[in-house]
């Protein structure tokens, strides 16, 4: 059986993550039934430095195409001819689709893993957190709800969250029978690391992972600060986006280094360094407005911080009670969210407990990838 897994735009965050877990499970299922003779792995400029390295086995091949078109117009490309094209050439049985939009025209079986939730939110919403890239974003909606149409006899859909296949199956019609969910779990690699510990001689770190994008919400993370610093409290948060990723983002990165309460940014992390990185801080926070999932939540659980998460229901579907909700919109409500964290170690302990349950009840990417393949194999 070949396989092509679409990694193109798989370069960054979450979408990185999730490729190479998928990519290690594949791995291992190979390792464990034989069943394919070639998975063909396509990549962009980007994403193949950060792929490539880590699967050398003969059964890998991967493929970036020649880079003639630039922005969406490339990513159309890719969908409308490229992939449909090589999946004839190749006789592949089955396109994992790693991409925002499902390939409309498919000559053979497509498993879409989605994970781009302005998809699923109003169009309100759409536009309130897409920026200044709003007309891209109304654009490449419209072609998902086109490209979900042309393929849905041949597409199999795989969902992060049950909230997002129940919005799914709403929004485009789709049974919930032919929605899968599989969530982003955590990499084992974490779990080799050291846990933190404990230590109140020092301020109280809060770290948010994040790059930069409107609706991730991190400039209320300065309000934040300033409330915190005009409480007296002894708390320093940190965050890890990259000044250079747009012009809001450098705008950002500009108030930060002039505020005077206890707000830094340290740049981005590299994947690989987060274990070793995340234990050095107290507790985790994200304040986004809009997620279909992330794997930060399982990360932070399994080194043993604690984590504070906006009260939104992709927060509350992945971390259950073992988090501190806030509204994200209030900075005070943040605030009071930190100094309760901080003021309370034995809250922070019953978290800490809770979220082991949680992630011990996650399934692991092994599994998941080789229920996903199960019924083609035996097809």
């Amino acid at each position: 059986m070949n396989v092509i897994v679409n990694c193109f735009n798989s370069h960054s965050s979450g979408g990185l993550s999730v490729a190479r877990k998928f990519l290690s499970a594949v791995s291992t299922l190979q390792k464990n039934e034989s069943r394919f003779d070639r998975i063909y792995v396509i990549c962009s400029s980007k994403s193949y430095p950060l792929l490539k390295p880590f699967y050398t086995e003969a059964i890998f091949t991967f493929i970036t195409p020649s880079q003639v078109y630039f922005g969406p117009f490339e990513q159309l490309y890719i969908l409308l001819f490229y992939l449909p094209r090589l999946s004839t050439s190749t006789t592949s049985s089955i396109l994992v689709n790693l991409g925002d939009i499902p390939v409309p025209f498919c000559p053979c079986k497509q498993i879409f893993y989605f994970d781009w939730a302005f998809a699923t939110t109003s169009w309100l919403d759409l536009l309130k957190y897409s920026g200044s890239s709003s007309f891209y974003k109304l654009l490449k909606r419209s072609l998902f709800l086109l490209a979900l149409f042309c393929a849905q006899r041949s597409v199999l859909v795989v969902a992060q969250t049950k909230t997002q296949k129940m919005l799914l199956s709403q929004k485009y019609r789709i049974p919930l029978d032919e929605i899968l969910v599989l969530p982003n779990t955590t990499d084992l690699l974490y779990h080799s690391f050291t846990k933190h510990h404990e230590n109140d001689k020092k301020p109280f770190n809060i770290i948010c992972l994040s790059g930069y994008y409107p609706h991730k919400n991190l400039e209320i993370l300065l309000d934040v600060a300033e409330v915190l610093y005009r409480y007296g409290a002894y708390i320093t948060i940190f965050l890890t986006f990259d000044p250079s990723q747009s012009h809001r983002a450098s705008r950002l990165n500009d108030r930060i280094m002039r505020s005077p309460s206890s707000i830094y940014n340290v740049g981005s992390v590299p994947y690989d360094k987060l274990p070793s990185f995340l234990p050095a801080f107290d507790a985790l926070i994200l304040p986004s407005l809009l997620e279909s999932f992330t794997g930060v939540f399982f990360e932070a659980f399994s080194l043993g911080l604690p984590v504070l998460a906006s009260d939104r229901h992709f927060c509350r579907d992945l971390c259950q009670d073992s988090a501190v909700y806030f509204d994200p919109h209030s900075a005070i409500s943040i605030a009071d969210a930190i100094l309760r964290l901080s003021n309370d170690p034995d809250f922070r302990t019953q978290l800490v407990s809770s979220s082991k349950d949680v992630l011990n009840s996650q399934p692991s990417w092994d599994a998941m990838v080789s229920s996903l393949f199960l019924p083609f194999f035996e097809s």
